[in-house]
């Protein structure tokens, strides 16, 4: 480490300047929205670990922050000589086999959508006809929706934690930004949940709190998204249906389309993917069974008997 003369910085500014390095040290997340564990005061010991779902890698997160966010700023400011993560090799990301429905279970839900509360459905089918993230489902607004030209924006995502409760929040990355067409079946659903969802309003007259938003609790309000997981989850079990998160259900949307030969690049762009290799990596299952219908279908058009028909002896 490189020698810095703390004695040229007045005592608060090197404090705040340390404390900025460690801060990348230890939060992760999109945005430094999620943290791996952040210390504040209280317990038994006089501090706390506070910890935070994150849905990826925590090694290769850490190591990322570290390369683009401490150690650069460390050289700058002379606590290091150079940046040693220039050197450091990230860890290769490892993509799971993504849960999902075949046509027939999709089928399932649907059927199923008929019996259940329409706050609850209409968040389903979105998700199913649209590919749509928990976050973006929830954060959907009507402003979203032009039914004249069957389109939808995705424009912003709603999340939840404890301490700020729901709340609304960028997307994901740049490419979740996007507008997608709506297919006839979603505009006509969308359509007669709205006539339900006004009667909703002039029925609870004062106790409705208004909201633009299209997913919501009964009052109008914006809902939790575990809350839609909750029930989600309770909704699986009680129909016998195949035991998926709600996020399958974006899984089911990109692998029927890539099932029935729709562009990847059409695909990923749907999705909010960043490119189509993102979409290529995730469902790797369904290129492949694209790729053993292939076979069969140049098996079909040069069968073994039409050559060996057209064959010439000698």
């Amino acid at each position: 480490m490189a020698k810095m003369e703390k004695n040229k910085l007045m005592p608060g500014a090197f404090s705040a300047r340390h404390s900025y390095l460690l801060s990348g040290l230890v939060r992760c997340g999109e945005g430094g929205k999620a943290m791996i564990g952040e210390t504040r005061k209280g317990g038994k010991s006089g501090n706390e670990t506070v910890s935070y779902r994150c849905n990826h890698n925590h090694s290769q997160c850490n190591r990322t922050r570290m390369s683009v966010g401490s150690s650069p700023t460390a050289v700058e400011w002379e606590f290091l000589s150079e940046n040693p993560c220039e050197r450091a090799k990230p860890p290769r990301i490892i993509y799971k086999e993504s849960r999902y429905l075949d046509e027939d279970g999709a089928a399932a839900v649907m059927d199923a959508l008929g019996q259940e509360p329409y706050r609850y459905a209409i968040a389903i089918y979105i998700m199913l006809y649209t590919g749509l993230r928990r976050g973006e489902v929830c954060g959907l607004e009507w402003s979203d929706i032009d039914f004249d030209k069957r389109i939808m924006s995705i424009n912003r995502n709603s999340l939840y934690i404890p301490e700020k409760g729901t709340f609304t929040d960028s997307l994901k990355t740049y490419s979740s930004s996007r507008v997608i067409n709506l297919s006839d079946d979603l505009i006509d659903i969308l359509h007669d949940y709205r006539t339900w969802h006004e009667e909703q309003a002039e029925m609870l007259g004062d106790k409705w709190k208004g909201s633009e938003r299209i997913v919501t609790r009964l009052d109008g309000s914006p809902i939790c998204p575990d809350t839609l997981s909750g029930w989600f989850y309770k909704f699986i079990r009680k129909n016998h249906l195949p035991q998926i998160s709600l996020h399958s259900l974006r899984h089911t949307h990109a692998t029927l389309l890539i099932a029935c030969g729709i562009p990847l690049k059409t695909v990923s762009a749907r999705l909010g993917h960043a490119s189509p290799t993102t979409t290529s990596n995730i469902y790797l299952h369904a290129i492949q069974s694209l790729n053993a219908a292939a076979a069969e279908a140049i098996n079909d058009i040069l069968s073994p008997g039409k050559a060996l028909k057209n064959r010439k002896v000698g």
